[in-house]
């Protein structure tokens, strides 16, 4: 006999109510729905009555549950029972019974699941009492893995209690009865329900289901599991609302293990917040409930599966989350106020949008003969050289402010040709030098002002009558007054056949401190050469004064690729030798970037009504995108199986994001902590290179180019080029990282080697300056802290946050034609660090208040 406590009810506005289950309907032998023949009453409980039945058109046993016969016309009840099984069919877990189908006949509506041949839990311990310890702990693993997946999946059981658990023959747990289950979202507004002697106590004063109102049944379930007594003593319901003291299991069982009673009376705590935060944690805590331990403790690889199933489960609480977010968002507002110091387009003026650039090109063109080109193309360059001479030539503290007026370090260079400009690299757009200057072409090159600065022409012989040529009205073109320039002997030879040459000294009048030499020739008349030049021209300053430039360091970078080529495909054929590598994930990791190489190369890519022309783009595009999906499957086939050995818990998150788990607790919280970690490191670097002018010195050199200017397609193919760059570098540090952890056998003593490497490289490439010898040491302890604490994703995520807020300029005006090209990564990054947000809560609301309640 049932007493009130086990049978299940709804609570509706305080008050209580019972039913007890009624009689059987069907007898043995009798056919439902021309298919299903009934052997035997299995249970009868308040919400149903459950059949074992023979299948006859598979000849399989199934079990039918059927709703009473005096609530077969009832619709709550009917849609309680069609819940059941939208919901029950979304779990496939071995420790969940599985629900196949729903079926009425003859007035009578019932669900087809599978049939578990055992007994259920309530009547194994009634018969036997308390379990063995060790099988007590297997149960207790089963039960809250099945619960687990109910909870992944966003659904709430709500009636959690030994009579839904059955014990099949393998003595396996086996969760069944969603009959009262339901959606987590759903969940907020409706009544209590469940049996009362396994409700949490806050279910009593009406407060909706949670996944803490589940924990509280399951601790409730393994609290009888392991002594064989209920927790509760009370059987109606106000004594089981009373709240009375729950003795602690070892009063009981004296072996019990101290970590099992520990998690079970922390799921019967009567602060919610003070349970688990999942099913999952309370897996993890039984003795043998970490597999991934287990193999690693006994020397073997952990399969990648094996790794994403790992028992940590990664939720973050409401006030970690949200002080990530606040963290991220003010560290960005800190480091856009600080650029504003340091970046180059925010020193000089780039108000002119790039089609006028364009339009005072074809002006300069045709004031200079050169005929209108069928094929065009653009891009920026910059000019760094000029940068180091104007800060060693000028002794005020803000000599950046006279980029404004002087010779411009940024320019935008124009080729037009007569024939497609088909490249010979695999570039996305034509170059200075690519395809190679030929007859019928032009290069036409203008500061943001609109001011000529360079212009080299090959006109085709004979094109046209000779003329006189008006280097007036070129020069001013450029922003110079002829007459006011003093004309020296050429110098330089001009790149094409020319009969006249010219050349000037002089300075622009707003800078007449700075000297400007040009040099200029024609042929028949028409300019085939105009260059404005200074003491920098030729001076290579810039690749042995600035910070991470130099040809010493592009000549080591190139090596280091090679040695690491070779390296990794070395490793590569050893691992698929030996069948060590992560097929699956390698082939989606191939995929993904593949689809974002090309995607990226095409948003970048210049395109033409030519069809030559498009058929080379995306001929181009293609195999980029293949050479780059196939190098970056090969690195992660040489040296994904090392880091999964070796450290494999720092692989759990990228393993479920390569499984396709994007609703995984782990994988938001890592990524939010990767955005978090990229904006120190950009707020850091920010820093580094304002702190002089904050601290009274002179301007640093300014950072960055005009990248931001070529518009919203080019900032799009910027944003989703990163990913693939940043999880490379992600996936090389923990490799690093893990081979001195092998060469000084110790995790600490490898992470500490990666930072000094790390360190180093810093403070080689920093060469000397000493505002970024500061940032040297900081920025190497962001990375190996969040390697070390939050592994691959979280690493590839903090590079790719940084790519995106510190290489990426945004103008302070928002109605600068560049602001939209420059808001996408930060919108982009922004969405991202939403959704990570969200879902690093494991289905937490984000406010302790619900902003809907009154």
């Amino acid at each position: 006999m049932s007493s009130e406590g086990d049978a299940t009810v709804r609570l509706s506005g305080g008050a209580s109510a019972s039913r007890e289950p009624g009689g059987s309907q069907f007898a043995p032998g009798t056919i439902i729905g021309d298919r299903y023949r009934i052997s035997s009453l299995l249970g009868s409980g308040g919400m149903g009555e459950v059949y074992r039945a023979d299948d006859l058109k598979l000849d399989q046993p199934v079990a039918l549950k059927f709703l009473p016969a005096a609530l077969a016309n009832d619709a709550v009840y009917l849609e309680q029972l069609h819940g059941e099984v939208r919901l029950g069919r979304q779990i496939a877990h071995p420790n969940v019974c599985r629900i196949y189908d729903i079926g009425e006949a003859g007035g009578a509506h019932f669900v087809a699941m599978e049939y578990v041949d055992g007994e259920d839990l309530g009547r194994l311990l009634r018969r036997i009492g308390r379990l063995a310890h060790d099988k007590a702990v297997d149960i207790a693993r089963g039960i809250a893995a099945g619960l687990s997946a109910a909870h992944a999946k966003g659904i709430l059981h709500r009636d959690l209690k030994p009579a839904n658990i059955m014990i099949d023959s393998r003595g396996d747990a086996r969760i069944t009865d969603f009959g009262l289950a339901l959606a987590s979202d759903d969940a907020r507004g409706a009544n209590s329900a469940g049996t009362p002697a396994y409700m949490a106590p806050e279910q009593f004063d009406g407060t909706p289901a949670t996944v803490q109102t589940d924990l509280y049944a399951l601790g409730l379930v393994m609290y009888e599991v392991f002594t064989g007594r209920r927790a509760r003593h009370g059987i109606t319901i106000p004594e089981l609302r009373s709240g009375e003291a729950i003795d602690t299991p070892s009063s009981f069982v004296r072996d019990i293990d101290p970590a099992v009673e520990r998690m079970i009376l922390r799921c019967l705590d009567a602060d919610p917040a003070m349970r688990p935060r999942s099913a999952r944690e309370v897996y993890e805590a039984m003795p043998g409930g970490d597999a991934l331990a287990a193999a690693m403790a006994a020397g073997e690889t952990p399969s990648p599966r094996l790794v994403a199933a790992a028992g940590t489960e990664g939720v973050l609480s409401r006030r970690a989350a949200w002080s990530c977010l606040a963290a991220t968002a003010v560290m960005f507002v800190i480091a856009f106020v600080l650029q504003q110091r340091t970046a180059l387009l925010c020193a000089v003026p780039s108000d002119v949008p790039p089609e006028v650039l364009q339009s005072r090109a074809a002006e300069i063109g045709r004031a200079a003969g050169l005929p209108e080109y069928r094929f065009r193309a653009s891009g920026f360059g910059r000019d760094s050289d000029y940068l180091v001479w104007l800060s060693d030539h000028t002794k005020e503290r803000h000599w950046t402010a006279r980029l404004r007026g002087g010779y411009h370090p940024i320019t935008m260079w124009f080729r037009g040709s007569e024939r497609p400009l088909i490249t010979r690299e695999v570039r996305p757009s034509p170059w200075h030098d690519d395809p190679p200057f030929e007859e019928g072409m032009s290069d036409i090159s203008v500061d943001l002002t609109g001011r000529l600065i360079d212009l080299h022409a090959w006109p085709h012989a004979g094109a046209s009558p000779p003329r006189r040529t008006d280097w007036a009205q070129l020069a001013g073109f450029a922003g110079l007054d002829i007459t006011k320039m003093k004309a020296v002997t050429p110098r330089e030879l001009p790149p094409v056949y020319a009969d006249e040459r010219v050349a000037w000294d002089g300075a622009y009048a707003a800078a007449p401190d700075v000297p400007l030499h040009v040099e200029a020739a024609a042929v028949r008349g028409i300019p085939v050469s105009f260059a404005i030049q200074g003491p920098w021209s030729e001076s290579n300053e810039a690749s042995r004064r600035m910070p991470f430039r130099g040809e010493f360091l592009g000549r080591f970078l190139k090596l280091l690729r090679v040695a690491i080529f070779i390296l990794t495909a070395l490793l590569a054929w050893i691992n698929y030798r030996r069948h060590r590598y992560d097929r699956t994930g390698a082939a989606r990791i191939a995929a993904t970037v593949f689809v974002l190489t090309l995607v990226s190369f095409l948003l970048y890519a210049y395109h033409s009504r030519d069809v030559a022309t498009e058929l080379n783009t995306i001929g181009n595009a293609m195999e980029r995108a293949l050479v780059a999906s196939a190098l970056f499957a090969l690195l992660y086939i040489a040296l994904e199986p090392h880091v999964r050995r070796r450290w494999p818990e720092r692989m759990i998150s990228w393993s479920r994001l390569v499984s396709g788990n994007l609703r995984d607790p782990m994988v938001g919280r890592d990524i939010l902590i990767g955005i978090t970690a990229g904006l120190a490191h950009s707020l850091t670097a920010s820093l580094a290179h304002a702190v002089p002018s904050l601290l009274g010195g002179r301007d640093v050199l300014p950072r960055g180019g005009a990248d931001t200017l070529l518009g919203v397609r080019d900032a799009l193919g910027f944003t989703l080029g990163g990913i693939t760059d940043s999880a490379q570098l992600g996936l090389a540090m923990i490799v690093v990282a893990v081979f001195f952890a092998i060469v000084f056998r110790r995790r600490s003593f490898g992470i500490a080697a990666l930072y000094l490497v790390m360190l180093g490289t810093q403070l080689v490439a920093s060469r000397g300056h000493w505002h970024l010898v500061i940032s040297a040491f900081l920025i190497p302890a962001i990375y190996c802290a969040t390697l070390a604490r939050f592994g691959l994703l979280a690493m590839a995520t903090l590079q790719y946050a940084f790519s995106l807020t510190f290489f990426r300029q945004l103008p302070v005006d928002p109605s600068s034609f560049a602001f939209a090209a420059a808001c996408v990564p930060i919108v982009i990054l922004a969405a991202l660090a939403l959704w990570a947000f969200r879902t690093s809560l494991g289905g937490q609301p984000a406010f302790s208040v619900s902003l809907l309640d009154d």
